[in-house]
């Protein structure tokens, strides 16, 4: 009689653990490179693991008199949408030379801007690492830059990099369902009126779709939206002065709106006066 009560037990735990683990850390490595200015000596499969074998960089010397030297690389990462992001790399710098720095930094617009993230000025292997916002998912560049570039440093000085990769941990970050705002809008009785329901709209992650527009039909009057999501109201003529509709709206996640109302101001027509007859008696 007691192997039920055990069974179920067991399942209950079972469901707590599942629905209770976190989901697992991912990592990711560099999928292409660039050299800009230095010599490399490995390839970015270098930089995968943890092994010792490195991939060096070394600057080189600029062109013409000036006789200082420049090191530009950038790395390129495919990093998936997580809650937290971090940025790995164990690296170490030449010893002697003109003693530079070598800085990390981090592209999400394909190189426009870069975001300082740490120096490489050890000479013996060290771990760095560096957080980037919540949710950075997509195409990351890595870039490492010889931090002097003043005339007379002429040495070329290298920066070894082991393993360099991207930690992503947690759910998805939450798509948040836009937010749709009442309209108003005003049409002469029996005309039609063009409103632009979005204008005042909000989404706080990925946009609106305007082609997801949905809207109702009034009491008095009958709606139509074309595909940037403007709506077209037509007034059927009825003695009313106000009519209204509701709509809804998706992000281009395939998250809804609240529904929001439009409410449209009938103008009633101007009638002609009606002259009546008259008298008089003189």
């Amino acid at each position: 009689m007691g192997k039920p009560t055990v069974f179920v037990a067991l399942l209950a735990l079972t469901a707590s653990l599942m629905t209770t683990t976190p989901a697992r850390a991912l990592d990711t490595t560099a999928t292409s490179e660039t050299t800009v200015y230095g010599s490399v000596a490995g390839t970015f499969a270098q930089t995968q693991a943890a092994d010792d074998d490195w991939e060096v960089l070394t600057e080189e010397t600029t062109p013409g008199r000036s006789g200082r030297s420049r090191l530009e690389h950038v790395w390129t990462f495919q990093v998936p949408s997580n809650n937290s992001v971090t940025f790995w790399v164990d690296g170490h710098r030449s010893s002697g030379g003109d003693d530079p720095a070598f800085g990390f930094s981090y592209s999400l617009d394909g190189g426009s801007s870069w975001t300082t993230m740490f120096d490489v000025t050890e000479v013996v292997d060290t771990t760095h690492t560096f957080e980037l916002p919540a949710g950075t998912s997509g195409a990351v560049l890595v870039q490492v830059i010889d931090g002097d570039r003043t005339r007379g440093n002429a040495a070329l000085d290298s920066v070894y990099v082991d393993h360099m990769y991207f930690v992503t941990d947690g759910d998805p970050p939450i798509n948040t369902p836009p937010t749709a705002a009442d309209d108003s809008a005003t049409t002469p009785s029996g005309g039609s009126v063009l409103i632009s329901v979005l204008e005042n709209d909000t989404d706080p992650d990925d946009g609106i779709d305007a082609s997801t527009v949905v809207a109702g039909q009034g009491s008095n009057g009958s709606t139509t939206v074309d595909g940037d999501g403007v709506v077209t109201y037509t007034h059927d003529g009825s003695p009313t002065t106000t009519d209204t509709f509701a709509y809804t709206v998706k992000d281009m996640a395939g998250q809804e709106s609240n529904s929001a109302t439009v409410t449209v101001t009938i103008t009633p027509p101007n009638d002609p006066p009606i002259a009546g007859n008259d008298s008089a008696t003189v």
